[in-house]
């Protein structure tokens, strides 16, 4: 995107929690965080695994303490417990194994861990504690259902099937081995951190991609004025015609290369997150203006190029006009830019004169169409009868008397821009009927064109003076309010000088208002900044 684009949420964010549920949330893992800046450092995260694991809700978990009370009974040793909560007072790593009780108070046997979480400043904010679940290990054979001699061999079978199993979920578990201790290291710290991209994924708004933008964005503007324009006129000569042709293959050049750079450029996601997933990106892109670009891409020029068949090369020609297709997206980037009256204006101006050079081509093939039809009443002929004199067309070459493409251009530009104006000076105008039926499309077209940029022009240019207006109406209302109630003239002026200090300040902006939109620890950041002033007066 280009400059000024929305860039999603890319300040540093705190993804502490997504950290840790994409290191250590599994199915065998119950994750519960407490809070440890509180006594008896309640709970404030309970994970999917925990609930499956001990059949308690979220709810009930919620602000509980954190060594899990609830879930103690009798076979539930008091040291692993005084254990605990030494390592959540003093505030440091330990894990233990210990026998809890589910909901329906049927034992399970876990390792449970608690690792204290720092923050940039080694300070503890949080406790993560994590559980998982040994009771394969550790579970008691049924001796009831088992008796004589037969009940040996059916222990050791029991036994060695149990062992199986656990061995094949302990391989299975990549985050958490239930006989080897959690290291501490790898606990993740409480702090904000950037997004982060792989490195062959580009930020969508980073200098070189904004760059790189803008210079699609200017050959999409060539090629919505080139294009047309080669297609009707052509070109004089031969020289012209290997320019434009060199010209024309580096910008598919560059526009095959912006398909590549769009596989592997960040996008914002409905949520406003930076996207750097490739898998996603790339899937977002083909799904979206994949299809477009790859069109507005191909090289449809080749086809003139090894063939001399007219047929061909009309194909080619009317081919190229599907690079205008190109310019849906770049319309789609520049909504960033509304809010900017200044920009508004200069984009309905382009969009404006666009028009009018895209309906001058279709103008001129008119033109030529009824001269090859043997019509010699038409606009070209007028033209013609104007340069160079009237004569009986229908016996002289018409190639020799034919206007430069510079005047057939301008003057159909002329005609153009004159009939979506609404102003039609008549000096040019539709003869034959095929100028007119074109000349009707072009008024309906100009006419419903020329109302909508101008309309919102002068919407625009009335939100321009709002704000004076708002401040005006204000001024209005005080002084009302002072001559209706006869308020001394000292006491007036001082109201005055009050509402207009007031405004200059604050520019009629509400503060409140802005401040009730955002969440009480972002509130309490921006009014340190607002009173920032009071703040180093005081400490001085």
């Amino acid at each position: 995107m280009m400059a000024g684009s929305r860039r999603g949420l890319v300040a540093p964010q705190n993804i502490f929690l997504e950290t840790v549920l994409r290191r250590f949330s599994t199915p065998q893992t119950g994750l519960l965080i407490a809070n440890a800046r509180i006594v008896d450092h309640p709970i404030i995260y309970v994970n999917e695994s925990f609930t499956k694991m001990t059949n308690y809700t979220s709810r009930e978990m919620m602000h509980q303490n954190a060594i899990c009370r609830q879930l103690h009974g009798k076979r539930t040793s008091i040291n692993s417990i005084e254990r605990l909560k030494n390592a959540l007072d003093e505030g440091y790593f330990d894990q233990v194994e210990i026998t809890l009780y589910k909901k329906n108070r049927s034992m399970i046997w876990v390792i449970m861990c608690v690792a204290p979480v720092e923050n940039d400043k080694h300070e503890i904010p949080l406790y993560l504690i994590l559980f998982y679940d040994i009771s394969p290990l550790r579970q008691p054979l049924d001796d009831e259902t088992l008796s004589g001699s037969f009940s040996k061999f059916a222990k050791l079978a029991r036994s060695v099937a149990r062992n199986k199993t656990v061995l094949s979920q302990v391989e299975l578990d990549d985050s958490l081995v239930a006989v080897a201790p959690i290291q501490s290291n790898s606990i993740p710290k409480y702090r904000q951190e950037s997004p982060k991209t792989p490195p062959h994924v580009v930020l969508h708004y980073l200098t070189f991609k904004t760059a790189w933008d803008w210079i699609i964005f200017l050959l999409t503007g060539y090629t919505c004025i080139i294009i047309p324009y080669s297609v009707a006129f052509g070109h004089d000569t031969l020289s012209e015609e290997s320019i434009y042709f060199a010209v024309e293959h580096i910008v598919d050049i560059i526009f095959f290369i912006d398909i590549v750079l769009n596989f592997h450029t960040t996008f914002v996601g409905s949520s406003g997150a930076v996207i750097s997933d490739p898998v996603l990106i790339r899937l977002n892109y083909l799904k979206g203006w994949f299809i477009v670009d790859l069109i507005s891409s191909l090289p449809f020029g080749i086809l003139a190029v090894f063939s001399d068949h007219t047929t061909l090369v009309n194909l080619s020609s009317i081919l190229k006009l599907a690079r205008l297709l190109r310019l849906c997206r770049v319309l789609r980037k520049l909504d960033q830019y509304l809010e900017y009256v200044a920009s508004i204006l200069l984009i309905m101006l382009f969009c404006f004169i666009l028009l009018a050079h895209w309906l001058a081509c279709v103008w001129y093939l008119i033109g030529m169409h009824d001269l090859k039809d043997k019509i010699y009443h038409g606009w070209i002929i007028h033209l013609m009868n104007e340069t160079t004199g009237p004569k009986n067309w229908s016996n002289t070459s018409l190639e020799e008397y034919l206007p430069s493409q510079s005047m057939l251009y301008m003057t159909s530009f002329y005609f153009t821009l004159s009939v979506i104006t609404s102003i039609g000076f008549g000096n040019v105008a539709a003869n034959t009927i095929s100028e007119k039926v074109v000349s009707i499309i072009f008024m309906l077209i100009g006419a419903l064109v020329y109302a909508t940029i101008f309309g919102n022009v002068a919407t625009i240019l009335q939100q321009t003076h709002a704000t004076r207006a708002r401040l005006r109406q204000l001024m209005s209302s005080v002084k009302d309010f002072l001559r209706i109630h006869e308020v001394p003239k000292e006491l007036a002026e001082r109201v005055i000088d009050y509402v207009t200090s007031s405004w200059s300040i604050t520019k009629g902006v509400d503060t409140q208002t802005v401040l009730n939109h955002c969440p009480k620890d972002m509130k309490a950041d921006l009014c340190v900044h607002l009173y920032r002033a009071v703040f180093i007066v005081l400490e001085l």
